[in-house]
């Protein structure tokens, strides 16, 4: 009896749609922005942006919406360093970040610094690592950032309450 009435609340909160209130106040879509960036972004940071943008629906074209990037930074740290005598093992973080700008008519409307980190592993005894690996960190990290960006905007969208 206790099962069946436990199912039953579990069954009825669900379709209820209790967990699904925040989702009721979201920020309004945005549908267009420009991506503006200064001489020290990577290339690969632009892409991903304008990826994640397009794969959202959003056109690069904005005369109200205006992303900023700059300060863009790619550290590389020798995180970890030791093995045996025959097997060395070393680990390299790396990190890409910058700092991402919401502007909205000639407005700063928020600010955030934007950083995620990866890391590789090279092992003497194994081959483990190696620029290409690395540079595909950069990529991936690259990716994530443009999706906090995003998480970002509506943060600040929403937090505004601007229209689109």
């Amino acid at each position: 009896m206790k099962k069946t009435l436990f199912a039953l609340f579990l069954l009825m909160s669900a379709g209820c749609g209790f967990h699904l209130r925040a989702t009721h106040s979201a920020a309004p879509a945005l549908t267009a922005i420009t991506i503006a960036a200064d001489e020290t972004v990577d290339p690969v940071v632009l892409d991903a942006l304008r990826q994640q943008f397009l794969r959202r629906g959003i056109a690069l074209n904005s005369d109200v919406w205006r992303l900023k990037i700059d300060e863009h930074y790619r550290q590389r740290i020798e995180a970890a360093i030791g093995g045996q005598r025959d097997h060395q093992v070393s680990e390299v973080d790396i990190v890409d970040g910058y700092r991402a700008q919401l502007w909205s008519g000639g407005k700063l409307l928020a600010e955030m610094p934007i950083a995620h980190r990866a890391s590789v592993v090279y092992s003497s005894a194994e081959y483990s690592g190696s620029s290409a690996e690395e540079e595909k960190a950069h990529q991936n990290l690259a990716k994530m950032n443009a999706e906090s960006v995003l998480r970002f905007i509506d943060a600040s969208m929403k937090q505004q309450q601007l229209p689109q």
